[in-house]
């Protein structure tokens, strides 16, 4: 067992346990790397007219950005942080500001932790 340098009969249930948990544990390096690329990816392109239209590109590139990583468990893991992303890439200033401000009332709550009813 390379990883615990001693061999199969000495490792502790303890740090069996461990070993596993450290690979659901994110490092946060990862994970503000991954933020900044879906930061790149969505994009709320106002050239765009069509609101449904410009709601799908973004939704796209997002989807493609993750995908590129095998990254989907950000949609289900991760829901705070990519509300957030794409909460402040709305386009314009005056749409965003009153997204955020429906977002802070109690019944809008529940969206700003889950994604897909976000989206909705």
């Amino acid at each position: 067992m390379f990883d615990f340098g001693k061999s199969y009969g000495d490792v502790t249930e303890d740090e069996w346990v461990v070993w596993f948990m450290e690979a659901h544990d994110e490092e946060p390096v990862e994970l503000d790397a991954l933020k900044k690329r879906l930061q790149v990816a969505v994009q709320f392109d106002t050239k765009i007219l069509d609101t449904d239209s410009r709601v799908s590109r973004m939704l796209d590139n997002l989807m493609k950005t993750l995908e590129a990583d095998g990254q989907e468990w950000v949609l289900h893991q991760e829901g705070k942080l990519v509300v957030g992303i794409i909460t402040k890439a709305i386009k314009p200033a005056p749409l965003q500001l009153a997204v955020t401000k429906q977002l802070q009332l109690q019944r809008n709550k529940v969206h700003k932790s889950d994604v897909f009813r976000y989206v909705k």
